[in-house]
């Protein structure tokens, strides 16, 4: 789980531009958007 491993703001940012570049489909950015968002949630990032 990526909990689990307590990532670094910076580091899901850098996954999520990496991510975003895998899959054609035209809402996949939106998609993994919303996932981290709610990623820096409930890792408490959303204040910084």
């Amino acid at each position: 789980m990526i909990l689990a491993l307590k990532p670094s703001r910076s580091e899901l940012l850098e996954t999520a531009k990496w991510v975003k570049d895998q899959e054609a489909h035209p809402s996949w950015p939106d998609h993994v958007d919303s996932k981290v968002k709610e990623l820096f949630k409930d890792l408490d990032y959303e204040s910084q």
